[in-house]
Order: C-alpha cells, then structure tokens, then sequence
C-alpha cells in the first residue's frame, strides 16, 4: 500500500513539472519588456539566442549579407503555433494567437512587442 502511494505521489510530482512547463511560455509581455531593455542597455540578444530561447521563429522576415552583417529585418514567434498556415487557421477559427514581433539589425534584437492577434 505505501508503495502505491509513493508510485502515486511521485506520478502527480511529474505531471505538476510538466504542466508547469508547459506553461511557462516566453511569449509574453515580460519576455518583450526584457528584450527591450536589453536592448536599451546594449546587451542586445542575438538571433541566434532568441531561436535558441524560443525555438524558430512562426514568421521570419528577414535577412543576412553572409559575414557582412548579421541578421537584420523581423521575425515573429507565436505561441503554439510552428508556420504562418497553422497561425492563420488558428485566427480562422477564432482563436487568440500570441504573438511575439522582434526586430533585428545587425544580429541584435532591437525592439520587440508582445501581441494578442484575433480575428
């Protein structure tokens, strides 16, 4: 009995993390208010740090001259979504896509906004 209470107590233990993962998106307000006053700082994140903190980006507007210059133009997260196809049915539908638009010069994010988009 008190091994199936430790089974039980240790799967909710799990199921707690995962859900608390899952919802610790970074596609939000805060993360948008970061990314702006590092910018303000000269700390700028890179492209490359963004992919790597948010995955690739749903929208990618944007492009690099080799070693020249880095990546410079506007790429947008949203939440959930992977394409711009997905993200456009998902506002077809009604729902309320969250978004995360990041403008780059140079490889450094320079400024970014935080959205909700709606149809």
């Amino acid at each position: 009995m008190k091994r199936v209470l430790k089974l039980t107590s240790l799967a909710l233990v799990a199921l707690f993390a995962v859900f608390t993962l899952v919802g610790c998106s970074k596609i939000n307000e805060d993360f948008a208010a970061e990314i702006n006053e590092k910018a303000e700082a000269k700390e700028n994140y890179t492209y490359d740090q963004l992919v790597e903190k948010l995955g690739k980006p749903t929208v990618d507007v944007s492009g690099s001259l080799g070693n020249l210059l880095g990546v410079t133009g506007v790429c947008t997260w949203a939440d959930g979504y992977e394409t711009a196809e997905e993200m456009e049915a998902a506002l077809e539908d009604g729902k309320t896509v969250k978004t995360l638009v990041v403008t780059f010069l140079n490889d450094r994010a320079t400024a970014a906004e935080y959205e909700e988009l709606t149809k």
